[in-house]
């Protein structure tokens, strides 16, 4: 069995989100915070993720790919407050557009370990005060993000002809974003999550993912953003040689009580395989609710490149 300790201790960081969640329970929120991230959507770092979900799997030893997917997002985070019996709506974050560079490299079969940086372009929204009511201002604002480190293991794969992967990952995220503004968490956060994919042929695979991020809770009126239970699923059927379409659901459970905490959001992509072991990808993606980091509407465009120097002949 591949890998059995290294299992075990990825196995026990990914149910420790889980574990710690119920911690929470009873602790004083603080303040009103802009210092969490609205943005939910982040690529898959390695050479065979989804869109934003991973593969179970891991490249060949000291396989490597890069990539860089952007992203425009409208209607991310809004806030209704009522005053003298008037309900006023203020977009928060009306527009966001990101780019985010990532890459990942394969270790001993086994194991793969990535980095992804993003960076917020352009953010803008109305401002709002601590009662949630606008103050006619724009909040606008632009820099890095947090700093995401990944790492996975696939130890077992089984079924026949091996069609079962079971992939554990593990992943933090560095507080170095640059501005107060929904950007970006003002502590280290962390996240454990398990993949299970199915892929019976060339033509078509599928995962579904279970996890929970770990971070320090926040507050945002009456939602409270701590730690949340992952949720996800995806498909990519190769409907051409060089042409793959793409289909996901992501999600997040924050709170039993309050739906904001709650995002669901749900992508179509399609992915073209091109020269020189580049990828081009391209969808759109909508908010499943009006959980807070669920667009109204998305749409992104991204490119990799997966080189494969392996001795085919071996």
């Amino acid at each position: 069995m591949r890998g059995f300790r290294f299992v075990i201790a990825i196995l026990s960081a990914c149910l420790a989100p889980w574990a710690s969640a119920w911690a929470q329970v009873g602790l004083q929120v603080p303040p009103v915070s802009r210092a969490f991230d609205v943005q939910l959507f982040h690529p898959a770092v390695g050479p065979r993720g989804y869109i934003t979900l991973d593969s179970a799997d891991v490249p060949g030893h000291r396989q490597f790919n890069v990539g860089l997917l952007t992203n425009y997002q409208y209607g991310a985070l809004a806030l209704d407050s009522t005053m003298a019996g008037v309900t006023r709506k203020a977009d928060v974050v009306r527009h966001q557009t990101m780019a985010e560079l990532y890459g990942a490299v394969g270790l001993f079969n086994l194991f793969e370990v990535g980095l992804a940086v993003p960076m917020t372009l352009r953010l803008s929204g109305d401002d709002f005060d601590d009662t949630g009511a606008t103050t006619g201002g724009t909040m606008t604002a632009k820099g890095i993000g947090d700093v995401r480190v990944e790492a996975k293991v696939a130890p077992f794969a089984f079924g026949q002809d091996q069609a079962f992967v079971l992939g554990l990952s593990v992943g933090m995220t560095l507080p170095t974003a640059v501005d107060d503004a929904f950007m970006g968490h003002d502590s280290v956060t962390g996240r454990g999550r398990v993949f299970l994919e199915y892929q019976p042929s060339d033509r078509f695979r599928t995962v579904i993912m279970l996890g929970g991020a770990l971070r320090k809770r926040a507050r945002l009126f009456e939602a409270g953003l701590g730690n949340q239970i992952l949720y996800g699923a995806a498909a990519d059927v190769r409907v051409l040689k060089d042409m793959s379409v793409l289909a996901e659901v992501n999600g997040r459970v924050g709170s039993f009580t309050y739906a904001d905490a709650n995002p669901i959001e749900a992508d179509l992509a399609m992915r073209a395989y091109l020269p020189a072991m580049f990828s081009l990808l391209m969808g759109v993606g909508v908010g499943m609710n009006h959980g807070i980091g669920a667009p109204m509407v998305r749409g992104f465009l991204g490119v990799g490149w997966a080189p494969d120097f392996r001795d085919q002949d071996r």
